[in-house]
């Protein structure tokens, strides 16, 4: 309470004390006076942890890339992080979400919904898009590519064996949508001296 202390002690502590003459310095340096009371309260919000639960676990609780190592499987529909704790967990699911259980298709109203169809493991569907699309399919037999060489040694390679014959070959890969395995012509001589035309 800082009572008992002399001036010269006193203004040593000035976040607390403060000298105030009283005719005896023995009492005239006294505890500060509060100003202001400032009261501060923290809350905390304990985030839930997102529901997963598949007929036939293969995709609930990947992370993002073990999610993409299984595409056509899988997909990301990644959960809202400020909802859930680990929201990555929640969000590798079923592409067609097939097999999610009503609470975790719930979670992915933009991607899945439920139609109750009298078994819960096939009742979470991919959302039924709006937009009508009709596909034609053409055939279209692609060309074999040429890769002729006086000395062979680059063609017929594939990407890895190409690289491995680094200086000596190159990889300048053959369009894909005109040749059929494309690759069997896309290494060919770094020089490209030998090729035929």
């Amino acid at each position: 309470d800082c009572v008992g202390l002399n001036s010269d002690s006193c203004e040593l502590h000035p976040g607390k004390c403060e000298w105030k003459w009283g005719g005896d310095w023995k009492t005239s340096c006294v505890e500060k006076s509060k100003k202001l009371m400032i009261t501060t309260t923290t809350t905390t919000v304990v985030l839930a942890e997102p529901t997963c639960k598949e007929a036939t676990p293969k995709c609930c609780g990947l992370n993002k890339d073990g999610c993409a190592a299984k595409d056509g499987e899988c997909a990301w529909d990644f959960l809202d992080k400020t909802k859930f704790a680990d929201s990555w967990r929640g969000s590798c699911i079923p592409a067609d979400c097939v097999g999610l259980n009503s609470d975790s298709c719930e979670l992915h109203p933009g991607k899945c919904e439920w139609k109750w169809g009298g078994d819960w493991k096939t009742s979470c569907v991919e959302k039924s898009k709006k937009l009508m699309i009709t596909t034609t399919t053409t055939t279209v037999v692609l060309a074999e590519p040429t890769c002729k060489e006086a000395t062979p040694k680059c063609c017929g390679l594939n990407k890895d064996g190409c690289a491995a014959k680094d200086g000596e070959c190159a990889w300048d890969f053959l369009d894909k949508t005109k040749f059929a395995d494309s690759w069997r012509g896309s290494c060919i001589p770094a020089d490209c001296v030998g090729l035929n035309s």
